[in-house]
């Protein structure tokens, strides 16, 4: 192919030709010659125009990837900075690969380039809504900035009706404006309650919902005499969970035994799952899919289904449940001194709330309830602590970076952000978890899925310095001594609460994020040589993966290949390691997008973009996503600026306009669909 691509480019030399023309020229079979073709003109080094005619790339026209920003899209052309004019039932999506024509500069000096051609999709997937703009159905992609209208054959979206959610390939030959295009999965109709969060679930790609199978799987979950056989029965000592008073799915718990040599057995509980969701049943199937549960701003894609979790995956109060429980001894100064980890049945005594726990480890007060829990909470908290310390002399990194916390009202609109506050319990629950965490290594002998976090390079260490002192962070460090220490001496030297945490985000810019591998490779913020995820199987499928590989591989025989071949596992573990990534991205996005909506309100101010321009109509779109129309009547065009005036107020594709609601432009209205609801935005001249 590089030859034949070659040969092309040879021809093309100060020439012109059609397609058929090449092929003869060339004697090339049309197949190879459509792939060779489609590659130069993605490469940037062919034009084949509207006719079909093939030349050398002109030199009066640019080509590169497009990105939005501020409503707006741009491109980077050797060395400058193009803003791209486009129709916005042109079928442009973000990121795609265009081909443009300068025209000149707009007033603020930026020079301007007009889409001639798209030639590739970034991928081509949008994720839209139905609406029908003069009588035909068209799709608006919800996502994309600027907004775009994107015409498909109304045969694709005959069984669709107006709003309907749509996840859609688009492709980039377009047929009188109308682009190939299937519809890959219907997510519902505006009006279902939860369709903003499937939809914004689907524009990450991530699996919503489960199938029918697993349902009914999850129906069928009790705790049988065959579940309860050969496990340890603890369901007489005094287990407790601390947990937020909100949490819904309770999957640790913890209690102490005291031996009559002084010495103390801190038991950790996980729930044990393994009966009900294992290789082969619809529930493990849905379970590896998703990878872990996905939590936005407003609502959370569970990995597991209620209906399961009610019934034997959560640690509730006085219900008898399955667990793998993990029994720590201490000697009398909380050294561990043994370990041993057993499949065990559990009742839970009390679900506690960390604001309860914060009471007694902080005040000393003692909440109604936990009077006879108060001394084993107190125990728990020192073995904690112990840990910790231990941890931190071994190279454990204690970064001071709080989590935001999203303050929202009565109508769960966020209304300010501040520092997450953590107490004594949260902390120490943290401690127990990285305890568990440590010591499940010593029970695998399988390939299995290891965290593992790489510490930084001596050139890495060097970057991170010098980014602290463009930010105006001046330390002294030693430069021979390991990461560990140069990072914990940096963070030593820094007294100001915001200047440390500043300078944590740099150094965290520069380390290696967690990821998973079927060999450890050791957790340099942890400081330990082995690390796993087994804390929490309800939530993710590393954890859950890891609690059925225990618990199976006693029953295997190690001279026959069994159990889950090394190959299988190095693909489950990039995956859980890209999953893991991409659900910190859609958390973080999620309540960005809601606290940037909810600023708009706090401010008594609608944001509307204009988003397409026909020539009956103006399409219109609000900050929750809502669609309307208005009668184009009376709108002037202006095709120096591709805009439309009336009575000295301006539109243009991407315009935002903010006004007070309620208010109008002389009068013309914009009815925001839906218009059954009546509902009414209406635009202000600035």
């Amino acid at each position: 192919m590089k030859r034949l691509t070659e040969l092309i480019l040879e021809s093309l030399t100060h020439q012109k030709y059609t397609k058929a023309a090449l092929i003869e020229e060339l004697g090339i079979h049309p197949k190879e010659m459509n792939t060779a073709l489609k590659i130069l003109e993605e490469e940037g080094k062919i034009y084949i125009d509207k006719n079909g005619v093939i030349k050398e790339f002109p030199s009066n026209l640019i080509f590169g990837q497009i990105k939005a920003t501020n409503n707006k899209y741009y491109m980077n052309y050797n060395g400058i900075r193009y803003q791209i004019e486009f129709r916005y039932d042109s079928g442009l999506l973000n990121r795609d690969t265009i081909i443009a024509k300068p025209t000149g500069k707009l007033d603020n000096g930026r020079p301007v380039a007009t889409l001639e051609k798209i030639v590739k999709r970034y991928d081509g997937i949008v994720i839209c809504e139905v609406q029908e703009i003069e009588g035909e159905k068209s799709l608006i992609d919800i996502y994309n900035d600027p907004p775009c209208i994107i015409k498909i054959s109304n045969n694709a979206l005959k069984k669709y009706n107006h709003r309907d959610r749509l996840k859609v390939q688009i492709g980039i030959r377009p047929t009188h404006n109308v682009y190939e295009g299937k519809v890959l999965e219907y997510l519902g109709n505006k009006k279902n309650p939860q369709i903003e969060h499937k939809s914004f679930l689907a524009k990450f790609n991530l699996k919503t919902g489960f199938s029918d199978e697993s349902i009914e799987e999850a129906k069928k979950a009790c705790i049988t005499e065959k579940e309860l056989q050969g496990r340890l029965d603890l369901t007489s000592y005094p287990t407790i969970t601390i947990d937020s008073p909100t949490n819904k799915v309770r999957d640790d718990s913890f209690f102490i035994t005291r031996l009559q040599n002084g010495q103390i057995i801190l038991h950790i509980n996980i729930v044990d799952i393994t009966p009900w969701v294992k290789p082969g049943t619809a529930l493990w199937k849905d379970a590896k899919e998703k990878s872990e549960s996905v939590y936005t701003a407003d609502n959370v894609e569970p990995l597991l289904p209620p209906q399961l979790l009610s019934r034997v995956g959560s640690l509730d109060e006085g219900k008898t449940r399955l667990a793998q429980t993990l029994m720590v001894q201490f000697d009398e100064n909380y050294n561990i001194v043994g370990f041993d980890l057993k499949p065990s049945i559990i009742k839970t005594k009390k679900n506690c709330t960390y604001d309860d726990v914060n009471k007694i480890l902080e005040t000393g007060i003692t909440p109604p309830g936990y009077e006879d829990l108060k001394d084993d909470i107190i125990t728990i908290q020192n073995i904690a602590s112990k840990y910790m310390k231990e941890l931190e002399r071994n190279g454990y990194i204690a970064f001071p970076i709080q989590q935001d916390e999203y303050i929202e009202n009565e109508l769960g609109e966020i209304v300010r952000i501040k520092k997450r506050k953590r107490g004594k319990s949260q902390d120490m629950v943290q401690a127990i978890m990285i305890l568990a965490n440590s010591m499940i290594p010593y029970f695998v002998q399988l390939p299995a899925p290891y965290r593992n976090n790489k510490a930084p390079s001596k050139e890495e260490m060097n970057t991170i310095i010098q980014e602290l002192n463009n930010h105006g962070i001046h330390v002294n460090t030693n430069r021979n001594i390991e990461p560990t220490m140069q990072i914990k001496g940096i963070l030593r030297q820094i007294k100001d609460k915001k200047t440390k945490d500043k300078a944590a985000y740099i150094i965290l810019q520069h380390v290696t994020q967690s990821f998973y591998s079927p060999e450890s490779q050791g957790h340099f913020i942890m400081g330990l040589d082995n690390y796993t995820k087994w804390t929490s199987p309800v939530r993710r499928f590393g954890d859950l993966l890891l609690h059925t590989i225990i618990q199976e591989q006693n029953e295997l025989d190690f001279t026959k290949q069994q159990g889950i071949k090394l190959e299988e596992m190095v693909k489950m573990c990039e995956k859980l390691s890209n999953h893991d990534k991409l659900a910190r991205i859609i958390e973080n996005t999620s309540y960005q997008k809601r606290w940037e909506k909810g600023e708009d309100k706090r401010k008594n101010l609608t944001k509307i973009i204009i988003t397409f321009i026909s020539p009956k109509l103006i399409v219109i779109r609000d900050i929750n996503g809502n669609y309307g129309q208005m009668p184009r009547k009376g709108f002037r065009y202006t095709p120096q600026t591709n805009s439309y005036k009336a009575n000295g107020y301006t539109l243009h594709v991407g315009t935002i306009t903010k006004g007070r609601l309620k208010m109008t432009i002389k009068g013309i209205p914009i009815y925001v669909i839906p218009k059954e609801e009546e509902e009414k935005l209406r635009l202000t001249r600035r």
